[in-house]
């Protein structure tokens, strides 16, 4: 008996509802709370400081930014992907999805790092009216496209060009994510180099986060198809959390050094000093 299964971007093919990989949906599960976990020392730090003063907003606007144009990128050229749900199994639709999950999990974990961030910038009187004006806007323009797409989609099937029509919609999100996540380190970056310290990001985050947009651009281009509109933000981030993190690892070893020194100057005043009163 024929049903419906695989699919290839945005087109419907008829065929069986094979499994693709057990490795990649492995992997792609492990990513989704692997995108979880990454991110839970940086809450913490966060919380307990009760402060973000090296922490840059701009940097922290264009990841979200950057990251809802590639979860719409996902959204787009995995579209067809939800017909699955009317003829296959759950679990297998699941996992045929989980690329896009992988994706939206990204952009909601950087997304509550945001508003962690502006608690504690409002509590400490540090709001800018700018930055609120820009993540406003932000989301206005959120709410626009998902009502283009809703209205899209009842022309979806009506002829090839709507289907290019979202094809190229879907690539240009794509690049623009990359172009947004390109740049939205480099201040991040500036912040450190200027303040000399990093003591509201934590190392773990990038230590887990850089090895792991390796795995993503693996899991998207190799198992799962994606085109390169998709993973190229993944290729910019990693090159970047890795200067990021060299700047962190080297700021604490300097200040361990520091630290080493003062303890070795005060310990050597005592002495001095109990030996003129011997």
């Amino acid at each position: 008996m024929e049903k419906v299964g695989m699919f290839e971007g945005l087109v419907y093919i008829s065929g069986q509802c094979d499994i693709d990989s057990i490795i990649g949906y492995i992997i792609g599960t492990l990513l989704c709370l692997g995108s979880i976990c990454s991110y839970i020392p940086q809450y913490y730090i966060i919380i307990k400081n009760k402060t973000v003063g090296d922490i840059n907003e701009l940097s922290l606007i264009l990841l979200n930014i950057g990251n809802f144009c590639l979860s719409l990128n996902s959204v787009i050229v995995n579209w067809s992907k939800w017909k699955c749900f009317e003829v296959c199994g759950f679990w297998l639709c699941m996992a045929h999805l989980l690329p896009f999950y992988q994706i939206l999990m990204g952009w909601l974990m950087v997304f509550i790092f945001y508003m962690l961030f502006m608690k504690y910038k409002i509590r400490n009187r540090e709001t800018k009216f700018l930055a609120a004006i820009l993540y406003g806007l932000m989301y206005i323009g959120f709410i626009v496209i998902v009502v283009s797409i809703s209205i899209g989609e009842k022309v979806w099937n009506s002829g090839p060009d709507q289907n290019l029509f979202f094809r190229v919609f879907a690539e240009v999100l794509g690049y623009f994510s990359a172009v947004f996540n390109c740049v939205a380190w480099l201040p991040q970056i500036y912040t450190l180099i200027k303040l000399g310290e990093s003591n509201n990001l934590s190392p773990w985050m990038f230590a887990l986060q850089t090895p792991g947009n390796v795995i993503v651009i693996i899991f998207q281009a190799v198992l799962f198809s994606q085109p390169v509109s998709t993973w190229i933000t993944y290729l910019i981030t990693c090159v970047e959390q890795t200067l990021i993190l060299i700047i962190i690892v080297v700021y604490h070893f300097r200040d361990k050094k520091i630290q080493e020194n003062q303890e070795f100057l005060e310990n050597w005043e005592v002495r001095g000093e109990l030996e003129s009163f011997a």
